[in-house]
């Protein structure tokens, strides 16, 4: 399958070793639907569907609210501005505020990166900063285990990635070109088995379960600014595994 292109704006969790560490979580905000910059009383972020997600994401009108809401935000608190806050952006929002617009596959990612993919000393960390959140979701004391073995080819997935863009970066010529057509391949990898990872884990713990803690541990902690809105099409295939 050919390679849909990325988007410019990166997905990040917010954590830092000391936020992740503490073990008092801030009070979580009144989550309604994104109209915007507007908000009005609704459900919460993990029960909004795909299709109520994607709509608002493609939405021109809604994200260039949500991109001056987001200038006028870092304008108020005087934060320092960034190559992003100087370019033109087609969108722009945090998790804080609007977690619904995050697709489940975008949040996994972000999750699974952080718990799994770093080196051995972040991953206790992150794991033990949302001891209370593992908790208050109710799962069971072998979570992580069972986790882990659920996205156990999906790293490795993501490691065979991550080894072929370094090395084709040391390249060149015939041999550049070989590597870039092993990625495009293995990029389809990652998302199939991605999504995968996610299906066999709302299965496992119970997806209204496994959802609800994805939005109200992770997704609060994230942000996202693109230069380009996605189109429908190119998210409903992100989210369906790039089948």
């Amino acid at each position: 399958m050919k390679r849909l292109p990325l988007l410019l704006g990166l997905l990040f969790l917010g954590f830092s070793v000391n936020a992740v560490q503490r073990g008092d979580t801030a009070q979580r905000p009144d989550v309604r639907v994104t109209t915007g910059a507007r908000t009005s009383q609704a459900k919460p972020a993990w029960q909004f569907t795909d299709d109520e997600r994607i709509a608002l994401r493609t939405n021109a009108a809604l994200a260039g609210e949500r991109v001056a809401e987001h200038r006028q935000s870092h304008a108020m608190t005087k934060t320092h501005t960034s190559s992003a806050d100087r370019q033109q952006l087609a969108d722009a929002f945090e998790g804080k505020s609007h977690p619904e617009l995050f697709l489940p596959h975008e949040v996994f990612r972000n999750f699974v990166g952080l718990a799994f993919e770093g080196d051995a000393r972040m991953r206790e960390v992150v794991r033990h900063g949302m001891t209370s959140d593992v908790r208050k979701a109710g799962f069971p004391p072998d979570f992580w285990e069972r986790l882990e073995a659920i996205t156990a080819v999906h790293i490795a997935d993501v490691r065979t990635e991550r080894d072929l863009l370094t090395s084709r970066s040391k390249l060149s010529g015939a041999a550049r070109e070989r590597v870039a057509q092993s990625l495009e391949l293995k990029h389809d990898d990652v998302c199939l088995s991605r999504a995968e990872a996610l299906a066999a884990a709302r299965n496992a713990f119970g997806r209204e379960r496994f959802d609800h803690f994805l939005y109200e541990a992770v997704a609060i902690n994230m942000f996202h600014v693109s230069d380009r809105l996605p189109t429908p099409e190119q998210l409903r295939t992100w989210e369906g595994g790039c089948r």
